[in-house]
């Protein structure tokens, strides 16, 4: 068999078919061989099955060829980085200098996603994280400023305030979304350290990225949307229909139909909030604001996933719920407006930012069960704005 070569599946190289002369002397040949054609076959049928990757990169190490060993073992790593002893194993079949540098770059990960849970706590503090995290909650104030004092502009019929405030929140909430993004796109390649602020000049980014965030919301609690709607319709062709002197019946006719309509609208809000993180995730990964209108992919994934997702979905509404309340008594009291708003304000930048993390790994750990292709313009451009990012160790849990 000596000169010819087959077509790695990881790469898409030719390399050499393995010889007798570099495989392991205590299996028969033919044993090998015949091992190394089914897991290749069986990678081609399915190139995202973990363990049949980890057969592959077994086989191919069997005999000898380590170089191509390396590059299956490399793509385990990719897909689950906490799979026990991998990185050991990268590292002994590490060849060339490239692959010798990949390896001593690997670093030994949580076992499992649950395990990251206080790393994505703790994540916002590292670094300059502190320092971003005021400053985003700077953002989140002059946000609630301009929203709190644009209804009395609307009644007073200030349309250039009402202009400038719609500018300012669309400038401001474009510009932090890249940053959240950011910090999922980086956490889903391997980064450990908050990155730094996005391109301010790139705006088709930002528009962008503020479209995947809306409509990841909007396709969440659409149909709890359209039922309340329809509530509404109703209760007004009821109160229209009703005579004078029908008052009491009217509102008894009314309260019914809020009866009806309430079980549906709460129902369909929950099955909003556990559709929301992947729905979001899934506009982040690949690059495009629409992808989260596909519930049966979107119910699909999260069935693919289910055990993490559940961890992962408690986790995000905690802090959804938790932002909610605080923003909520933040904005009651007229005369402490200010003193409770700054705080809730960097509260809120601190549980999106660790929301993004979560995002992030829940998808470095799942990301052969999902089977999804990341956006590779969004990794190249996070990559150039936060060129110093670190790819830190992080301490197995």
């Amino acid at each position: 068999m000596a000169g010819q070569t087959i077509k790695c599946m990881a790469c898409g190289r030719s390399l050499p078919l393995p010889s007798s002369e570099t495989a392991s002397p205590d299996v028969p040949q033919d044993a090998l061989h015949a091992r190394y054609r089914a897991a290749l076959d069986a990678f081609k049928d399915r190139p995202r099955d973990l363990d049949g990757i980890l057969e592959l990169a077994e086989a191919a190490e069997a005999l000898g060829q380590k170089s191509e060993a390396f590059l299956y073992y490399e793509r385990l790593y990719q897909l689950e980085p906490g799979r026990a002893g991998i990185v050991t194993r990268l590292r002994a079949c590490a060849i060339t200098p490239d692959q010798v540098k990949k390896a001593a770059a690997c670093v030994e990960y949580a076992p499992t996603f649950s395990h990251t849970l206080d790393d994505v706590f703790t994540y916002p503090f590292r670094g300059v994280g502190i320092l971003l995290m005021v400053m985003g909650g700077i953002m989140f104030i002059v946000l609630s400023t301009v929203l709190r004092f644009t209804v009395p502009a609307y009644a007073g019929g200030y349309a250039t305030y009402i202009v400038a405030a719609c500018l300012a929140f669309a400038v401001i909430m474009g510009y932090l979304s890249s940053f959240f993004l950011s910090v999922l796109h980086t956490t889903a390649t391997g980064a450990d350290e908050v990155p730094q602020w996005p391109d301010i000049t790139d705006v088709p980014a930002m528009v962008f990225d503020l479209l995947k965030f809306t409509l990841a919301h909007v396709a969440s609690f659409l149909p709890a949307a359209l039922v309340i709607i329809g509530m509404i319709l109703w209760l007004v062709d009821v109160a229209a229909a009703s005579s004078y002197g029908e008052g009491e019946a009217a509102l008894g006719r009314m309260a019914i139909i809020v009866w009806i309509c309430l079980p549906p609208i709460i129902l369909l809000g929950l099955m909003g909030l556990c559709y929301l993180p992947m729905a979001l995730l899934a506009n982040c990964i690949f690059g495009f604001p629409l992808s989260c209108f596909n519930p049966a992919f979107i119910v699909r994934s999260i069935w693919a996933t289910r055990g993490d997702y559940l961890i992962c979905l408690l986790a995000y509404l905690v802090l959804y719920v938790v932002d909610t309340v605080v923003s909520f008594i933040a904005g009651l009291n007229d005369l402490v407006f200010f003193a409770s708003v700054i705080p809730a304000s960097i509260f809120t930048m601190y549980a999106t930012v660790v929301q993004m993390r979560l995002l992030g790994q829940f998808y470095r750990y799942n990301q052969g069960r999902l089977g999804w292709v990341m956006d590779g313009s969004r990794v190249d451009r996070g990559r150039k704005s936060d060129a110093d990012g670190a790819t830190g160790d992080r301490a197995t849990t």
